[in-house]
C-alpha cells in the first residue's frame, strides 16, 4: 500500500480501534490463485481470530498460509467546495478521504474444539454492550454441534500492520477543519485529527 508520510498512522490505539470499530475484513490469500473474502474477525491479544465455512476454499488449507487482512472506515467524497481557495481562483480538485488498515499474517485453522472457543469469543464480542446478550450455550447443544460442523475456526498471527488515514492532512489546517465540518456525522469525520 502506497503511504505517504502525511498520510502515515503508527498509532496502534488508532489501528485498533478502526479494527475494533469495522471488523468485517476483506481477508486476501493465494490459494494459488487470488482468493479474497469478507470475513468478521476480532484482535485477541497479537492474533486476529475468525471462521470461514467449511466449503470455503480456505477451509482445507495445509499448514500456514501468509494472508492480508483490510479493515476499513466508511470512505467519504471532499468536495472542493469545502476548500478555502475554491472562492480564491477554483485551483483545486475532489478527493476520497479514508483510513485503513492492513494486517499481515499466518492464517492456520484449528481443531473443533479451539473452533468452539473462537466461536464463543467472537459471541461474546459481538455481544458486549447489549442487555442480554445471546450466548452459544442458550442454543441445544446438539444444534451447536451442527452448525460447528459447518465451519473451521482460524487464527492469523500478525507479522504486519500498515495504516493509512487520508483525512485532509495534506491540505492547510482551516481546509481540515472545513473538511471535517463539511462531513458532518459521516462516520469518518470521528477518525480526522483536527
Amino acid at each position: 500500500m502506497l503511504i505517504p508520510s502525511a498520510f502515515e498512522q503508527h498509532d496502534p490505539t488508532l489501528q485498533r480501534a478502526l479494527i475494533a470499530a469495522y471488523p468485517v475484513a476483506t481477508l486476501v490469500v493465494a490459494l494459488p490463485e487470488l482468493d479474497i473474502h469478507h470475513i468478521p474477525m476480532v484482535l485477541d491479544g497479537d492474533r486476529l481470530i475468525g471462521h470461514v465455512a467449511r466449503a470455503n476454499a480456505i477451509a482445507s488449507i495445509q499448514g500456514p498460509i501468509d494472508t492480508t487482512s483490510v479493515f476499513a472506515a466508511p470512505p467519504a467524497y471532499v468536495t472542493p467546495s469545502w476548500y478555502a481557495q475554491k472562492p480564491i481562483d477554483s485551483k483545486v480538485v475532489p478527493t476520497t478521504n479514508y483510513a485503513s488498515v492492513h494486517v499481515r499474517g499466518q492464517l492456520t485453522l484449528v481443531d473443533d474444539e479451539r473452533t468452539h472457543q473462537i466461536l464463543t469469543r467472537l459471541t461474546e464480542h459481538f455481544e458486549a454492550g447489549r442487555d442480554q446478550p445471546w450466548a452459544i450455550t442458550d442454543a441445544p447443544a446438539d444444534y451447536i454441534t451442527r452448525m460447528l460442523n459447518g465451519v473451521r475456526g482460524f487464527h492469523i498471527d500478525i507479522s504486519d500492520i500498515q495504516a493509512k488515514w487520508k483525512l485532509s492532512q495534506n491540505r492547510p489546517p482551516q481546509d481540515q477543519r472545513q473538511v471535517k465540518a463539511g462531513l458532518g456525522e459521516h462516520p469518518l469525520a470521528q477518525w480526522m485529527l483536527t
